[in-house]
């Protein structure tokens, strides 16, 4: 049905967005203490879109507190622990209904609390419906820039390093900051990006 649905320009109602770009940004003040901002580009796929859903990762972490940028938030449901990618997935109400081909930006801002205390501290993503684009960028604590970074593809039994290479730079204030952006995911893959202190 999918197939049909795509091959007769009709809207899967499974999927009443079609995400254009999904950007995570992360700011490290410390291996329990960070924040997170997603930043997700959507075009509605229906007429009268009143709501849809949106998840957040959460790594090994919890969220303290979280705010939406467009409409209200309801959490509906929180990914296994096995996961790969452990997220909270919240129900989105738009403030008005939007238009088919309507654009919108929706940013959710959360503070995550013990996020990267592990041994191998790393943050796991996958959009929860196929992007277009996923963007990621992270900065390190002064105090604590990592030694190494890896992002792989971790979909699979075995994590794929990724061909899309990281970029890594220097903000003015002297903190590392990681960028990658991938033009084209694969539907539903999940990714991980793990660095050592």
């Amino acid at each position: 049905m999918k197939f049909l649905n795509r091959l007769f320009g009709r809207p899967d109602p499974a999927q009443p967005v079609r995400i254009l770009r999904v950007t995570y940004a992360i700011e490290i003040r410390s291996p329990d203490h960070a924040y997170l901002t997603q930043e997700t580009r959507w075009r509605s796929a229906v007429a009268g879109l009143t709501h849809y859903r949106e998840a957040i990762p959460i790594g090994g972490g919890r969220i303290d507190r979280i705010r939406a940028s467009l409409g209200t938030l309801r959490p509906v449901e929180e990914a296994p622990a096995g996961d790969p990618a452990r997220q909270i997935r919240y129900e989105v109400d738009l403030p008005a209904p939007a238009k088919r081909d309507d654009e919108g930006i929706q940013v959710l801002s959360a503070i995550l609390t013990d996020p990267f205390t592990a041994a191998e501290p790393g943050f796991s993503f996958r959009p929860i419906y196929p992007a277009e684009a996923i963007g990621l960028s992270i900065v390190f604590p002064l105090t604590q820039p990592p030694r190494d970074v890896v992002l792989a593809r971790v979909d699979g039994a075995i994590p794929t390093p990724d061909d899309t290479p990281l970029q890594a730079s220097s903000r003015a204030d002297g903190r590392e900051i990681w960028r990658w952006l991938k033009d084209s995911p694969p539907a539903g893959a999940a990714y991980r990006l793990t660095w050592w202190w």
